[in-house]
């Protein structure tokens, strides 16, 4: 994958991936890594990607080995400068659970209101 909306990307569309948009501020990097090894989330690859100019939107493609169980994609979105969150599974050898939707889809969004 080399594009998620106007964000370049490169990142190769498998498993379960974390779309994140957050202010380009310091800390959410490490506050969404905290976030997810205290759930006992592996994070696979983590991708961080801006538009031109520093300081306004960026994306995160975060590949994790299993899908956010237990309120953690709702705290995601709690994260201070997240704006939105976005979980998604793309097939390989194993499927998914039952709720988890189709391949490539959204499996549950959170968008937390500010």
């Amino acid at each position: 994958m080399i594009r998620i909306d106007d964000y370049h990307v490169d990142i190769a569309p498998e498993g379960w991936m974390l779309v994140i948009r957050n202010r380009d501020v310091p800390g959410v990097i490490g506050n969404v890594g905290t976030l997810l090894g205290g759930a006992g989330i592996n994070i696979g690859s983590y991708h961080q990607a801006r538009l031109a100019v520093a300081g306004q939107e960026a994306l995160a493609a975060i590949t994790v080995d299993q899908p956010l169980r237990d309120g953690v994609l709702g705290a995601l979105g709690r994260v201070p400068d997240v704006v939105q969150v976005r979980m998604a599974y793309f097939g390989t050898s194993r499927p998914p659970p039952a709720r988890a939707g189709l391949r490539g889809e959204a499996v549950e969004t959170f968008s937390p209101r500010r």
